[in-house]
């Protein structure tokens, strides 16, 4: 009985759902895009946040040796 209250999600068509909103708005999914992208280079690059955290850690154990 509870069931007749939810919708059923199949993964074909959430794709197709996605992919229709995307056609529909071009400008919203290349900003979305785009933030992506300049999120991954954030964290990933070799300034990025995850290097500089490496590097304090490797900094923090120099100095205790020190």
């Amino acid at each position: 009985m509870a069931s007749d209250f939810y919708r059923s999600l199949h993964p074909a068509r959430i794709g197709k759902q996605l992919a229709k909103q995307a056609s529909k708005n071009k400008l919203r999914t290349l900003i979305v895009v785009f933030c992506a992208v300049v999120f991954f280079y954030l964290l990933f690059d070799n300034k990025g946040i995850v290097t500089r955290l490496k590097l304090e850690s490797q900094r923090k154990e120099l100095h205790r040796k020190v």
